[in-house]
């Protein structure tokens, strides 16, 4: 067959546009509508594409990762997969979260209360799930220590027992605020920096209600666990929130301390401290050494210092086992 140069240009015409056609065929990929709140995977080999909800968007949330430092890992409720987290995160009941070595987190939830996460710590989220509206905030936390602050309750369960955390009503500043510290036998320290808090722990299938003073500290050692691993044990937990209190103690100042004054000056090497102690079945030990009490509760007891700042510690061991501590700084400047 013989081809005229027109016939040539038109078939080289229809050849360029079916190639282009199957070319266009070939490498094009769906368009996936993508919204805001969430990421997608397309696997370009099949053409499909998969929607990956953002965990910071969780619906019904108790609280968000503020902030982190360095490795700060959660693990969302029924996995057994810890993954790095990120800022936003959400937090839903039984979420846990977790900071590693030199690792911080700073948590906050939707009523405003937030928790300082230190390294090295281990926290569960808690919620009451017959309450439609939250009167406090809750955690759970297993090891490490925090600091926890609220306006208004700020509930922490420890295998050691329940602090409430609570703010002063009418106070010029309502803002409560504890350090909790647990230890490697469970034990747990509780101090109140602002506001009250109260320790709720089972003795002899009895529960005791401990009120921590504000700028005090007291130890407690393990009464109820509250998880088993990672899991929460619910019915521990409920009990100590709905626990019916058949003794009542308190960790209110029971110890007055004539000498030293908080940061006293003084010329001497050796002082000697002066105080009275009440409450029946109490012990003192000044500096871990325990001090002799006599019947009307006076104790008087001598200590060495060293030149510059000398820290006393006086812990008080009551009869239900509750420990508290009061401090003072006593300054020795040679003559």
């Amino acid at each position: 067959m013989k081809y005229t140069l027109k016939n040539l240009i038109v078939l080289s015409f229809f050849i360029f546009v079916g190639c282009q056609k199957a070319q266009q065929e070939k490498t094009e990929v769906p368009v996936v509508a993508v919204s805001e709140t969430a990421k997608v995977s397309i696997d370009t080999t099949t053409a499909s594409s998969t929607a990956v909800t953002s965990p910071a968007v969780e619906k019904n949330w108790l609280a968000k990762l503020l902030q982190q430092t360095n490795q700060v890992e959660f693990r969302k409720r029924n996995q057994n997969v810890w993954n790095q987290a990120e800022q936003s995160l959400a937090f839903l009941r039984y979420d846990a979260l977790q900071t590693k070595n030199s690792s911080t987190a700073e948590v906050i939830y939707q009523s405003g209360s937030t928790l300082d996460v230190k390294e090295n710590t281990l926290i569960i989220f808690d919620e009451d799930p017959g309450q439609k509206k939250k009167a406090e905030d809750r955690i759970i936390i297993k090891s490490g220590q925090l600091t926890g602050k609220t306006k208004t309750e700020l509930w922490v369960f420890t295998d050691s027992g329940l602090i409430q955390i609570k703010a002063k009503k009418g106070a010029a500043s309502k803002l409560a605020e504890a350090h909790i510290i647990v230890k490697k036998d469970r034990a747990i320290t509780v101090k109140v920096n602002q506001g009250t808090a109260e320790i709720v722990y089972k003795k002899e299938n009895e529960f005791t209600r401990v009120a921590v003073a504000e700028k005090a500290d007291i130890n407690l050692k393990p009464s109820t666990e509250v998880t088993s691993g990672l899991q929460v044990n619910e019915d521990k937990i409920q009990e100590l929130a709905n626990a019916q209190i058949k003794t009542v103690a308190t960790a209110q100042a029971d110890l007055s301390i004539e000498s030293p004054a908080d940061n006293a000056l003084v010329n001497d090497e050796e002082i000697e401290i002066r105080g009275r102690l009440t409450g029946a079945g109490a012990k003192l030990l000044i500096n871990g050494q325990l001090a002799e009490i006599s019947d009307g509760g006076i104790f008087t007891k001598k200590i060495k210092l060293q030149a510059g700042t000398n820290l006393v510690v006086f812990q008080i061991v009551r009869s239900d086992g509750t420990v508290k501590f009061v401090k003072r700084n006593v300054r020795y400047q040679p003559r």
